[in-house]
């Protein structure tokens, strides 16, 4: 690990991947409704983009930073959680008492 300006920086390895599509919901809905109700699927399908799951392998809080090649117009999303609902990541906080979400939108 390479130290970092405030505490550790760490490299993330893909822990799974694959093609996403878009099956339900309009632009303007739920970000993380419309996040999570999307079909994760092979990439050999006409697939509306990517996702990348990754492990960091404990609970952490941190302060992420990344550099991302993408083309212009390109938007992406980031959920987080503990553990996985049914192979999923589920964008909203367990057992909050209201509405919460664990969950970035960059474009």
């Amino acid at each position: 690990m390479e130290r970092a300006r405030r505490g550790l920086s760490f490299w993330l390895r893909t822990y799974a991947s694959g093609g996403l599509c878009e099956n339900f919901g309009y632009a303007g809905d739920d970000r993380p409704v419309r996040f999570f109700l999307r079909t994760m699927c092979g990439v050999d399908r006409g697939c509306d983009g990517i996702w990348l799951r990754y492990d960091l392998g404990k609970v952490r809080l941190l302060h992420w930073e990344a550099r991302v090649k993408a083309p212009a117009g390109a938007v992406m999303e980031i959920a987080y959680c503990e553990t996985l609902q049914s192979g999923r990541v589920s964008p909203w906080i367990t057992l909050s008492g209201g509405t919460s979400c664990n969950m970035d939108r960059y474009n």
